[in-house]
């Protein structure tokens, strides 16, 4: 191998030149190095705008996406460009939050009160950190104490704490998710919050889940025989004023067995009439969800009559018809609360 250095009139040149043989083949390998100055000059530079303040992005409100007959809760706006595609409020129920992590399990503690969760879909032009950090500063100021946080992985899998609560948004990765649990003590009864951000390389979500701790209202049995008997005979069929379930599912409270109680009174002493239970929800949520709440509800008023008060199966059969027959309006929670019912309708069609 030779290696030579060569000074011509316009440039430097470094020449190697590298030779091998062997038995049936010989090889050259020349290189040649041209020097020249460094290009230093590829980036463009803007000197100005570093004595320029930085301009937050503006977010196009997309509230007219938000799902039908859904709003923010009235303690806290949304964050700008959001949209609401989940959301279910109950005046009184009961709701599961994780309220620390003990040997990488879920410490879970169950609240009973007023519950609104919403979810929110998010731009993805905010990160995970400052949706997460925005909800801590306007949670503070409204007095709130954090009582429980963790992030990314250290929560665990995101599927867990699914499980665990019931989560309205859920989808990202473990790694980019972020819990947070508030409390606020006052003499009208302590208010709970739950934060959760995730995300994923082209979607963000939060969830707020409010509960606010109240008495139960047991004053809500108001079916008797006289009223049952009376409104079958007038109508051909009743709603089951009183039955409560518990947040998003069939399962009844313990205190309306007052009015399975009644309805059982009645249907022991009508052995030959036959009667749909037909279950009913309000419009929020998906229809198709909506259809499947309602016959479970339905099927486990059926249930109970039949294995606690020995009704007959062959005098019941549940029907659920989801949001499809109202009777009050869906614009509000109260007309909501009317529609989310159980009724007890007369056959005609068997003998």
């Amino acid at each position: 191998m030779i290696t030579a250095k060569i000074q011509l009139a316009q440039k430097q040149l470094y020449v190697s030149v590298y030779a091998m043989n062997w038995k049936r083949a010989a090889h050259v390998q020349l290189d040649i190095i041209e020097v020249i100055e460094e290009p230093l000059d590829l980036l463009n530079i803007n000197q100005a705008y570093l004595g320029t303040d930085i301009i937050q992005k503006n977010f196009a409100d997309l509230s007219h996406k938000d799902q039908k007959n859904t709003k923010d809760h009235p303690m806290l706006t949304r964050i700008p460009g959001a949209y609401i595609d989940e959301y279910q409020q109950v005046e009184f129920g009961e709701t599961s939050l994780v309220t620390g992590i003990l040997d990488k399990q879920h410490q879970v503690k169950t609240y009973q009160g007023r519950i609104t969760d919403i979810g929110y879909t998010l731009p993805r032009g905010y990160s995970e950190f400052e949706v997460d950090a925005n909800y801590q500063n306007a949670l503070k100021q409204l007095g709130f104490i954090e009582q429980f946080s963790c992030l990314a992985k250290a929560c665990g899998k995101t599927s867990q704490l699914y499980n665990h609560m019931k989560l309205l948004k859920s989808n990202g990765m473990d790694d980019s998710q972020r819990y947070r649990l508030y409390q606020l003590q006052r003499p009208q009864g302590n208010v709970q919050v739950m934060t959760f951000v995730i995300g994923y390389n082209n979607g963000l979500s939060a969830e707020i889940r409010i509960i606010e701790q109240t008495d139960l209202n047991d004053k809500r049995v108001a079916i008797d025989l006289e009223g049952l008997t009376n409104k079958l005979a007038e109508t051909g069929h009743v709603a089951l004023e009183g039955l409560i379930f518990k947040f998003d599912s069939d399962e009844l409270e313990a205190e309306t067995i007052d009015v399975i109680k009644v309805v059982a009174q009645y249907l022991q002493s009508h052995p030959k009439q036959q009667f749909y239970v037909i279950g009913h929800t309000d419009d929020q949520g998906s229809q198709a969800y909506n259809y499947t709440l309602s016959e479970k509800r339905a099927a486990a008023v059926k249930s109970i009559l039949q294995q606690q008060f020995s009704i007959p199966e062959s005098q019941l059969e549940a029907k659920g018809i989801g949001e499809y027959a109202p009777v009050a309006n869906n614009l509000n929670e109260a007309g909501r609360h009317k529609n989310r019912r159980v009724e007890l309708v007369l056959r005609s069609d068997v003998k």
